[in-house]
């Protein structure tokens, strides 16, 4: 939490930022605003993630706050295996902007259940566990993503 701005978050003007457990059950409110940027750099945020074991998935990639658009140019030191795109758009102008060969995820973007859309992705991958869905996003072992 010592990369985030320590702004107190407005319930009331940004809506409410739950706490809850790993029963999802609520346990709390987080008082400092989650919608504003990290101090860390990309590069920072991704050795932290890829130390945790995780990976980075840069989202909104077609969007005017998305990476592209803010960065003008991922570059081949920035690379990422996956990218997380709108639905309708060209994948492969976006892909021809990108180095390497970069798979896409697309989700609903949903605020609310009613907006939650159908499925747009497919995980290849030979089980469902977690090690597995990791192993698709960094595109690794013959796994992947693809686009429906």
């Amino acid at each position: 939490l010592a990369s985030y701005p320590r702004i107190i978050n407005d319930p009331e003007r940004f809506g409410y930022q739950l706490v809850c457990n790993e029963r999802d059950e609520f346990v709390g409110q987080f008082p400092f605003l989650l919608s504003v940027a990290s101090l860390l750099s990309l590069e920072e945020l991704r050795e932290h993630v890829e130390q945790l074991g995780g990976v980075v998935v840069p989202s909104h990639l077609d969007r005017r706050f998305g990476l592209l658009y803010q960065l003008g140019i991922v570059t081949s030191d920035m690379e990422f295996p996956t990218y997380e795109v709108a639905h309708k758009v060209n994948i492969e102008k976006i892909a021809s902007k990108l180095p390497g060969h970069p798979q896409f995820v697309s989700n609903s973007d949903a605020h609310n259940l009613d907006s939650i859309s159908p499925p747009r992705y497919i995980l290849e991958i030979e089980e469902l566990t977690v090690h597995e869905v990791l192993m698709a996003l960094r595109h690794e072992n013959g796994r992947g993503v693809r686009l429906l």
